[in-house]
């Protein structure tokens, strides 16, 4: 999912749980609000995922996230990854343009 409105991205304990190549690293313990489809919730997070992401289009590329517990989606990508690739939002077709390095 791609949030504007989330300062960084995150993926989910179950997703890194699963996939084998998810790096995993502790970091400096952070809180964090996550707004859901019927709360929001302050969770207390102490992990980042490094993990290679690849997209339709758009060379392979590793990505640093915050391990969460997020029910759904499985991955946030915040305004500072939408912003580096240059992410625009089309609204009347629910879709999204993203460049990297002219493409």
């Amino acid at each position: 999912m791609a949030d504007s409105g989330a300062t960084g991205q995150a993926i989910s304990e179950r997703i890194v749980d699963e996939l084998k190549s998810v790096r995993t690293f502790s970091c400096e313990p952070k809180r964090i609000r996550i707004a859901g489809k019927v709360k929001t919730a302050i969770h207390t997070i102490a992990k980042v995922a490094l993990f290679d992401l690849k997209l339709s289009g758009i060379p392979e590329h590793t990505v640093a996230a915050y391990v969460v517990p997020l029910d759904e989606p499985d991955l946030i990508l915040g305004c500072g990854w939408l912003g580096k690739y240059k992410a625009m939002e089309d609204w009347d077709h629910e879709s999204l343009e993203i460049t990297r390095n002219g493409w």
